[in-house]
């Protein structure tokens, strides 16, 4: 009989064992649950999983920071192994929105993460029910850049779940869509953070759904005013608020001594004023933060209970009973529209006015011209020290650059330079050529290691400057070996002149790129005090009376061209020649083009992954190798695609 019962017993267990086999994964018969759509791959809460064979121990690891949490489960895994660690990537490039878990000496686990579900009951009660009961519900957002928690949970049932299993959450926001953002400044960083589900340690409502249309929900009992910020009454997004250098403020009845309190920096003078304002209680927010409360403010004064965040501004020129400053600044520079060339602004401001922002620039002996608007414009600024979505912009100082005129953009900005006097320059003893001002900048400039005076020629016309096959050129009494000196490796050839060029001398320079001081451009002679920075362009064909074909006729007999462009992310090489016959001389030289697009306008485009970093690398004309052309579709630029005749 007791037999009978072990054999029952026994038998009885093999059932259990094949009912829990066949919830579990093939790949994991140990605690890998069935995968369904944006469920669960492991247990809630589990500890240990095992995935392609190896164990790994949640949360254990060289940085490690990943906890396991009862109501979370891993929703999706991949082991990266140490083979592959030596290509340092992240977990996001192997999965995305995934984090590391665990970690062992030959591999780490890369998850995705999922709120548990809810366990269904045999009673008539909705899962969702009890979670219903908790928050309260309407259209809107929790307040910008306070989220303390983003996942992908795209359901109130998800998210409310998440926010009611954490006592620090007090409210969430979520929307049914699939929402994802770039969060770059991270340990982790990605360009698809998801963000369907947000949570909030404050109740503080944004009674606007945005364009993803979603529903704040907060917990019932919990109060909005836990979250104390108070916008000084009036104040906007750009101008001064409060009087040059004030040093005190009152916000209902609370006293701000203007650069008083502990960690406090910001001091106060005549010539900036305190603009946008906010008033933040202590303790209330989990971020000390002004930045997160006020985009682009800083901490300008705090007392027992609460502190000051505030955008500082430039303070406007004073207006007097007379137009005599007015007209002082209008007499030192000459406007139209336009703007200053494409990043190269060194200094930028929320003065939205000629008066303010020619005053700024005027006090600048570095500043060459200025833009501005009328409006108040501003744009998100996010590697920096001090990021910001807001850093206004409606005034902005330039250097030596190269002016877009004619082209105000969209906040039909007015271009305004400094009336300097230009001094004529010899370019090359050679030619004697002087050098103009519509075409050549001079600019002085202070070496500050040294005291001694230097000057940048700046030539911003494009072209030949210099002989084909120039191997000497001499500038301001300095000769300069063409391909000589330390580091250089341009050669002179009889195909190839020498365009716009800058001579450097040591010191002079923040950076020693050429391309830094002149996009485009390399360093084609060095000897012991300066460098010559130039462009580098195609010899045009050379006319002749005679019967002998151009070159122009023999390129065209080299190549076949039609509209269109080289496949995408194919070049080889890319220069600011942007004629058939400079592109096609180059291409012809280079035994592995087999084609190139090229296109009349000057253009460029940002090379920041690169040796040699540039935000304005020219492309007008571009080589490539085997590739596929996209014929028929010539670009913004109209661009023509060549290909060469075997």
């Amino acid at each position: 009989m007791a037999a009978l019962k072990c054999s029952a017993a026994l038998a009885f267990a093999a059932v259990l064992r094949g009912v829990s086999a066949a919830r579990r994964s093939p790949a994991d018969d140990s605690l890998a649950l069935s995968s369904p759509e944006g469920g669960c791959e492991f247990p809630c809460g589990a500890e240990s999983v095992m995935k392609d064979n190896i164990t790994f121990t949640i949360g254990e690891g060289s940085g490690i920071s990943f906890e396991v949490k009862e109501n979370y489960c891993l929703q999706s895994c991949e082991v990266v192994e140490s083979k592959m660690l030596g290509t340092r990537k992240g977990c996001d490039a192997v999965l995305p929105g995934s984090t590391k878990v665990s970690k062992n000496r030959s591999s780490k686990l890369c998850c995705t993460t999922w709120a548990c579900p809810t366990t269904t009951k045999t009673t008539s009660q909705s899962p969702a029910a009890p979670l219903a009961a908790k928050f309260a519900c309407q259209t809107g957002q929790g307040p910008a850049f306070a989220s303390y928690e983003a996942n992908g949970q795209n359901s109130f049932e998800g998210c409310a779940a998440l926010c009611d299993a954490d006592e620090a959450c007090r409210a969430f926001d979520y929307t049914e869509a699939l929402s994802t953002h770039p969060e770059l400044i991270s340990l982790n960083p990605t360009f698809a953070k998801q963000d369907s589900c947000r949570l909030y340690k404050t109740a503080k409502l944004r009674q606007d759904g945005g364009r993803e249309i979603r529903s704040f929900c907060s917990k019932v009992g919990v109060e909005e005013e836990d979250f104390e910020v108070e916008y000084l009454a009036g104040s906007s997004s750009s101008g001064c608020n409060h009087p040059c250098g004030t040093n005190a403020v009152t916000v209902g009845e609370a006293h701000f001594k203007i650069g008083s309190g502990k960690g406090i920096d910001y001091m106060a003078s005549p010539d900036t004023c305190l603009g946008n304002c906010a008033v933040v209680r202590s303790g209330s927010l989990f971020s000390t933060s002004c930045s997160t409360v006020l985009p682009g403010s800083e901490k300008v004064s705090k007392n027992d209970n609460s502190k000051l965040c505030c955008v500082s501004d430039m303070c406007p020129s004073t207006t007097t009973t007379t137009t005599e400053l007015e007209l002082d600044l209008e007499e030192k520079f000459s406007c139209q529209a336009g703007q200053g060339g494409a990043f190269r602004s060194y200094h930028m401001t929320g003065d939205n006015s000629f008066e303010a922002c020619a005053a700024l620039c005027n006090a600048e002996e570095d500043c060459q011209g200025f833009d501005f608007t009328a409006s108040d414009s501003q744009h998100p600024e996010l590697l920096s020290l001090h990021p910001t979505v807001a850093k206004k912009d409606a005034c902005r100082l330039y250097r030596a650059n190269k002016p877009r005129l004619g082209h105000g953009g969209s906040a039909e900005r007015q271009y305004c330079e400094k009336k300097i006097e230009w001094v004529e320059a010899v370019d090359d003893e050679t030619d004697d050529e002087a050098v103009q001002r519509e075409d050549k900048y001079a600019v002085d400039a202070v070496d500050e290691t040294d005291d001694e005076d230097a000057v940048i020629m700046r030539q911003v016309s494009s072209g030949c400057q210099h002989g084909c096959g120039s191997t000497s050129v001499t500038v301001n009494g300095t000769i300069f070996e063409i391909g000589s000196g330390s580091g250089i490796t341009y050669k002179a050839s009889s195909e190839t002149c020498l365009g716009a060029c800058i001579v450097a001398s040591p010191g002079m320079l923040s950076s020693s790129s050429c391309s830094t001081v002149l996009p485009g451009s390399e360093k084609v002679a060095k000897n012991g005090s300066s460098k010559l920075c130039c462009l580098s362009e195609a010899c045009p064909s050379t006319s002749t009376t005679t019967t002998t074909p151009s070159a122009a006729t023999r390129l065209a007999q080299k190549f076949a061209c039609q509209t269109g462009q080289g496949q995408p992310f194919k070049t080889y090489m890319e220069t600011v020649s942007n004629s058939f016959e400079g592109c096609a001389s180059l291409c012809d030289l280079e035994d592995q083009c087999e084609g190139f697009d090229f296109t009349v306008k000057k253009t460029t485009h940002p090379e920041l992954f690169s040796v040699t970093p540039n935000v304005l690398k020219p492309d007008s004309c571009r080589l490539y190798k085997a590739n596929k052309p996209r014929l028929g579709d010539p670009g913004t630029s109209g661009r023509q695609y060549c290909q060469k005749i075997p």
